[in-house]
């Protein structure tokens, strides 16, 4: 269902992904409106130069900020806000996170609730920052933690957190000449002779959950080995580090 966002640029129609009639939730929230207030306010004092957009929910921040002229470019990692953003902001161009972003005038994202996963983020952006850009990040103010502060100080540059304002709370960073410290993969290993690696902000980076513990002795039990059968296949949701897809193939 569209609705709109008396957002800080003036109304926005917008929708979350899947579009659905009866949809009761709406694609933005409190820390969209903190992040694009404190965004034109920094804008009129910058150069020229575009709008790095990190893991937009559902497009609100994106559609928001190509209202002010300068180009947008969405940078993450969720299918779901791709797909968000080709119905709110048609004309924003969508870059996959495992690709390195072009060098902003500013940055605005949000705070992911894994620190490593942020962390990883800001040193990847760390990399093509130009010593002075602005880092604004946002999220819900229960959500705003020290540690957040802390990633972004010690991938991006001095850092604070603000006041809350819109439920919301922002970590604002400035990057300087500071070499990031990017949080390592972790790696383990599945079963003998069978390792994985993983990135942070993955479900299971670093071991078996119980559930997927369970999906494999279902798979073993109905392998075609055991059933007697022709292959069994098999497409493997919400892989994480992929131990279940893995597994399978080894069956």
């Amino acid at each position: 269902m569209t609705k709109v966002w008396a957002s800080p640029v003036g109304e926005l129609e917008l929708s979350r992904w899947p579009v659905r009639v009866d949809d009761p939730l709406q694609a933005w929230d409190g820390a969209d409106s903190y992040l694009v207030e404190e965004a034109l306010e920094r804008l009129d004092g910058l150069g020229p130069g575009s709008i790095l957009v990190v893991d937009d929910g559902f497009g609100a921040l994106s559609t928001a900020l190509a209202t002010t002229g300068r180009e947008v470019v969405s940078w993450g990692d969720g299918e779901v806000s791709r797909l968000a953003l080709e119905v709110n902001a048609p004309g924003v161009a969508w870059l996959p996170i495992t690709e390195a972003p072009p060098a902003p005038a500013l940055v605005v994202g949000r705070i992911s609730k894994s620190v490593r996963r942020l962390k990883w983020t800001l040193g990847r952006l760390a990399e093509v920052l130009a010593p002075g850009t602005p880092v604004l990040l946002g999220a819900k103010s229960k959500l705003v933690q020290k540690s957040h502060v802390a990633a972004a100080e010690a991938t991006i540059g001095p850092a604070r957190s603000t006041r809350a304002a819109h439920r919301a709370r922002l970590v604002l960073a400035t990057r300087d000449d500071r070499a990031p410290a990017l949080p390592d993969p972790r790696t383990w290993e599945l079963e003998p002779g069978l390792v994985l690696q993983a990135l942070p902000g993955v479900f299971g980076e670093d071991r078996i959950d119980g559930g997927t513990r369970l999906l494999v002795a279902h798979l073993v039990a109905d392998s075609p080995q055991a059933r007697g059968s022709g292959p069994l296949h098999i497409t493997d949701l919400g892989c994480g580090a992929g131990p279940l897809g893995l597994l399978a193939a080894r069956l």
